[in-house]
């Protein structure tokens, strides 16, 4: 969930290229969704020619024998991971298809096995909120997600997902308003670790 396990994770991806790895991760979160989410090629451009920080950290793995494919490579597929264009209900239905156990709820297909699943809502448990994560977990005690352009994604497993977007971040990059939804609809509902039953 955080720079350098998310580029190290996608070396591993599998493919004969680089352009069919980039193929099979992009397929993947469509699988996830409706089938529409996309490269989003001028925020692809924009990240490819300021991510010096990711490039660091992409060598670095790499001296440590930590990155299952050409530095490089990774760092581009990292990249273009990071320029896929959604909307709040395909990251919903995203969410959804975490929540129900890897199922899409719409194609009632099985895109994510259980186990990894179980990794991925554990990730976004710990790490999702960057540093402030911890603070997240005690407050509102829902997995979630957050990305630099606003989205904010909570799952609560075998029971639902919130998406919610909106733009202003705090200092740690997580939407304001959107943390602040997510926290209500826990309060509300009851949906923090702790009042499960």
């Amino acid at each position: 969930m955080v720079n350098s396990g998310a580029i190290q994770t996608t070396s591993f991806i599998k493919g004969k290229t680089s352009a069919e790895k980039w193929e099979r991760a992009l397929e993947f979160i469509r699988a996830l969704s409706d089938g529409k989410p996309y490269l989003g090629e001028a925020v692809y451009r924009s990240e490819t020619a300021t991510n010096k920080r990711n490039q660091a950290i992409a060598k670095l793995l790499d001296a440590y024998g930590m990155m299952a494919s050409e530095p490089n490579e990774a760092l581009d597929r990292y990249t273009k991971a990071c320029s896929i264009m959604v909307t709040t209900r395909q990251l919903a239905l995203i969410g959804a298809t975490l929540a129900n156990n890897g199922v899409n709820p719409i194609t009632k297909k099985k895109v994510l096995a259980s186990e990894y699943v179980h990794d991925v809502v554990s990730g976004m448990s710990v790490n999702g909120l960057y540093e402030t994560s911890g603070e997240w977990w005690v407050k509102v005690g829902v997995p979630a997600k957050s990305g630099v352009a606003g989205g904010l994604l909570g799952v609560v497993p075998n029971k639902l997902a919130i998406a919610v977007f909106s733009p202003p971040l705090d200092d740690a990059g997580n939407s304001v308003r959107a943390q602040k939804v997510i926290e209500y609809f826990s309060k509300a509902w009851k949906l923090h670790c702790s009042d499960a039953k």
